[in-house]
C-alpha cells in the first residue's frame, strides 16, 4: 500500500535494567568508566523519595525491620526506611523499587548487569505513597530534617522522580536549589 513507509517487529516490553550502569556511564555497551575508576558508590548514601521500597528484594535485602524506626548502619544496603508520609510497603513492581535499583541496587556478593550506577552505595528511603493511592509529597524541610536526623552519616544525595502539572520552575524546586546552595 503507498501510504505504509515501514513494518518493523517488536519485541514485548520487559521491565529489566540491565542497562543503566553503562547508559549513565558511557553509553557505549558494558562500559562502566565510574565504576572502573573506582567510583562505585562506596561511604555514600543516596536518598530515594518515591513509592517505597520492597526492602527484602534480591538487591537491597536482607533487611531489618530496625530501619523502620532508626538509623541502622549495619544493614547491608537500607539504612534509614521514613515511611511517615507512606505506609513501609511497596505496590508489586513499584516505581520506588526500580528507582533505587537502577541509583545502588545490588545483588548480594555477585556483579550482576542489573547492579545500580552506586552499587556500593546505601539507602534512605522516604516512602510518599500509601496503598495505591497518589502521593503525599513532604515538604523540603521535612526531606532534609530526615536525610540529616542521625549522629551518624548523614545522606546528601537525594533523588525524586515525581513530577507536578505546574510550570516549568515551580517554588518547590526554587526552594530546593536554595535550600542546597545555602548550606553546601
Amino acid at each position: 500500500h503507498p501510504s505504509i513507509l515501514s513494518i518493523e517487529t517488536e519485541g514485548p516490553t520487559q521491565t529489566d535494567d540491565f542497562e543503566s550502569q553503562w547508559i549513565t556511564q558511557s553509553r557505549t555497551e558494558r562500559k562502566r568508566p565510574l565504576r572502573g575508576s573506582g567510583i562505585t558508590g562506596k561511604n555514600q548514601i543516596i536518598t530515594i523519595i518515591d513509592s517505597g521500597l520492597d526492602i527484602n528484594n534480591k538487591y537491597f535485602g536482607p533487611t531489618s525491620n530496625s530501619v523502620f524506626d532508626r538509623w541502622d548502619y549495619s544493614q547491608r544496603k537500607v539504612v534509614k526506611y521514613d515511611h511517615s508520609m507512606g505506609d513501609k510497603t511497596e505496590p508489586k513492581g513499584g516505581h520506588g523499587t526500580m528507582c533505587a535499583g537502577a541509583a545502588a541496587g545490588k545483588v548480594a556478593g555477585t556483579d550482576n548487569n542489573a547492579n545500580g550506577v552506586a552499587e556500593d552505595a546505601k539507602l534512605h528511603i522516604i516512602d510518599i505513597q500509601n496503598g495505591n493511592g497518589g502521593l503525599r509529597m513532604p515538604n523540603a524541610y521535612s526531606i532534609f530534617e530526615s536525610m540529616h536526623s542521625t549522629s551518624g552519616t548523614p545522606s546528601r544525595i537525594a533523588s525524586g522522580s515525581s513530577s507536578t502539572a505546574y510550570k516549568a520552575y515551580p517554588f518547590s524546586c526554587r526552594f530546593f536549589d536554595e535550600v542546597l546552595h545555602d548550606m553546601y
